[in-house]
């Protein structure tokens, strides 16, 4: 007798598990058919860009010429004797002179410019901030089923704007 009772407790316990189950069903169904959602199209009356003032940086160089200084010898001494050093290195008989008097002539120069600087212009450049005028939306008033919206937008829409429309039941 006990496993006719437990057989019936089991049954009661699945056809109301499934009750349940077809209850919830039945109110995601009904939840969904009360509720619609659809795309239409709004007539734009008016489009106003929304302009922003935006801060922008900018590198400007300008080429300025060194101030004049007095000009030092020690660097060509010391470039010279450095390139006689060098060049006296190289070659044989009058070749070894001719290079040791091209070092001499190419270190002279190259140090007097170390010492001195080359006197060319240089370029010197400094931060600038800058302000631009950017459109940062648009500020589109439509009309739609005989009444008028206002909403930013980030684009242009042209003449009509697509607008998403809800229905729900109360």
């Amino acid at each position: 007798m006990s496993t006719v009772r437990l057989n019936l407790t089991l049954q009661k316990a699945y056809e109301m598990k499934m009750s349940r189950i077809l209850t919830g069903a039945t109110m995601i169904v009904l939840s969904q058919l009360s509720f619609a959602q659809f795309q239409d199209v709004g007539q734009v009356l008016r489009t106003e860009p929304l302009i922003e003032r935006v801060p922008v940086q900018n590198q400007i160089c300008d080429q300025v010429a060194p101030a004049p200084q007095q000009r030092g010898v020690g660097g060509a001494v010391l470039g010279g004797l450095a390139g006689a050093v060098v060049g006296s290195r190289f070659g044989k008989g009058h070749g070894r002179d001719a290079l040791t008097v091209a070092g001499a002539v190419g270190g002279a120069i190259a140090g007097d410019q170390i010492q001195n600087g080359s006197g060319a212009p240089q370029p010197v450049c400094r931060q600038v901030t800058t302000y631009q005028d950017r459109v940062s939306g648009y500020r589109v008033t439509f009309q739609y089923a005989g009444r008028e919206y206002t909403q930013v937008l980030p684009r242009d829409p042209g003449p009509t704007v697509p607008v998403s429309v809800a229905v729900t039941a109360h």
